[in-house]
């Protein structure tokens, strides 16, 4: 199949997998935010950011071995998975040891055991899908993210909105929609039959896999710092209240993780294929410009309508969170762009670098946040992790060229983020015609960077796509 065509075929499979319920989950944002105070919401998040912040250091972040080995075709898939489980289990047992520890500097909530079993079925879960990508099944792949969706959404309904458990509620719904995702594959592939012992298993491919994560895991740290240390430090700074309302403002942005993750999922699959040749380098390019077009048109049509966003999907206790929003959108130009260009360590098979990067720009964010949220508060916060996320882009952009030199239209993307930040300051004006003029801005973001979107490789894949 066309490169192309394969990577394309694979993002329509891997988005009916994922969207559908991601945007009814953001439908509901409001009878969720109705339903539980400030405060509730900062608790449930705190726990959902201290598991981020564990799994990977108690996992050894194996769910992205377990793609990339079994991608690579040299490993027995089996063998793969196998190490997976082994990984995450172990990785529970130490989380649970940590749980009363956890449970005195308050991230736990009041329910622990119930904290541990949602980090066992998350960590399981990125595990089974992992897998299942992993062995190209991109179909199954696609089912699984559908019906995991769709069981943690519905579970949630019940036990939020129906049994009023509140955070407790959200932890159980996601725990058990991912035991019930798990029984359906197993149905359809009998993964319990792949299973092999994993103490019977060579020490060759432990050593490998050791080697591809031990990297990952600082960088997945330093990730976490980027993405959620803000939280800790408004708790601080700013207190819990502070955090409900500063985490409901990542909600909508999270849209655009949600697509980026989408098309990152099937570019993993593609982005091996050849590598290091000068059709590979070229096929890297092309798609990195497609894609950064995208997001700086989609990121400047959602800033256009965040404010009207805000006032249809929180309640009146959340409302403030559509300013930081604006600037959380613009971070994650440069979020999805950083993770595409870890592919092209990944591919490599060469993560430490990725690190350096991460690790770097989590400095960078731990002191920003200080400095930014005593003078600004949840807003400053924003602006810190956009500026950790544009270094990070700026040092892999950078660095990769090591491996791989990437075709990039630097002037494009330039005036381009400079209308954006023009656009955010428009709208936090809030003057009677702020939207009109962010309007303005946005259709001449779209008219520097539409043509981008539609390139010569595009059209040759609609055309191969007519003559299939």
């Amino acid at each position: 199949m066309n490169r192309y065509k394969k990577l394309s075929v694979d993002i329509i499979l891997i988005t009916i997998g994922q969207t559908s319920t991601k945007l009814l989950s953001l439908l509901l944002l409001p009878l969720f935010t109705g339903i539980l105070s400030t405060k509730e919401y900062g608790v449930y998040d705190l726990v959902i950011t201290t598991v981020s912040l564990l799994s990977p250091v108690m996992t050894m972040v194996v769910y992205e071995a377990v793609i990339r080995f079994c991608l690579d075709g040299q490993y027995d898939p089996s063998k793969i998975l196998s190490i997976g489980l082994a990984f995450t289990l172990s990785g529970t047992l130490l989380f649970a040891l940590a749980s009363p520890l956890l449970g005195r500097l308050g991230l736990t909530g009041d329910f622990p055991l119930l904290v541990v079993a949602y980090f066992f079925a998350v960590n399981t879960h990125n595990v089974i899908g992992s897998y299942i990508k992993g062995i190209d099944r991109v179909k199954l792949y696609s089912a699984f993210g559908v019906l995991s969706s769709a069981f943690v959404l519905s579970l949630n309904l019940i036990f939020v909105v129906v049994m009023r458990l509140g955070a407790a509620g959200f932890l159980l719904g996601g725990a058990a929609g991912c035991l019930l995702s798990w029984c359906v594959v197993q149905a359809r592939c009998d993964l319990l039959r792949k299973i092999t012992n994993p103490f019977k298993i060579e020490r060759e491919i432990y050593k490998a896999v050791t080697a591809y994560t031990l990297p990952l895991i600082p960088n997945s740290i330093s990730w976490w710092v980027s993405n959620s240390s803000d939280k800790f430090m408004l708790k601080v700074m700013a207190g819990v209240s502070c955090v409900g309302v500063y985490s409901v403002a990542y909600k909508v942005p999270t849209l655009i993780t949600v697509i980026s993750s989408i098309f990152i999922s099937a570019w993993q699959i593609s982005a091996v294929k050849d590598f290091g040749s000068k059709e590979s380098a070229d096929f890297f390019s092309g798609v990195y410009r497609v894609f950064s077009s995208f997001n700086i048109v989609l990121v400047s049509a959602l800033i256009c309508f965040s404010k009207i966003i805000g006032t249809l999907l929180y309640s009146r206790d959340f409302f403030a969170a559509w300013k930081p929003s604006m600037i959380i959108f613009f971070a994650y130009i440069f979020n999805s762009m950083s993770v595409m260009l870890g592919s092209i360590y990944t591919s490599a098979k060469k993560t430490k670098p990725i690190f350096y990067s991460t690790a770097a720009a989590a400095l960078f964010n731990i002191a920003m946040n200080y400095f930014l949220i005593k003078a600004c508060g949840m807003h400053g916060a924003a602006i810190a992790t956009c500026l950790s996320y544009m270094l990070i882009w700026l040092i892999r952009l950078a660095d990769s060229r090591r491996i791989m030199a990437l075709s990039v239209d630097y002037i494009r993307d330039i005036v381009s983020y400079a209308l954006i930040i023009v656009q955010i300051a428009v709208m936090y004006l809030d003057a009677p015609l702020s939207l009109c003029a962010a309007a303005i801005i946005a259709a001449a973001v779209f008219a520097i960077n539409g043509r981008k979107l539609i390139n010569r490789k595009l059209l040759e894949l609609i055309k191969t796509k007519r003559e299939a």
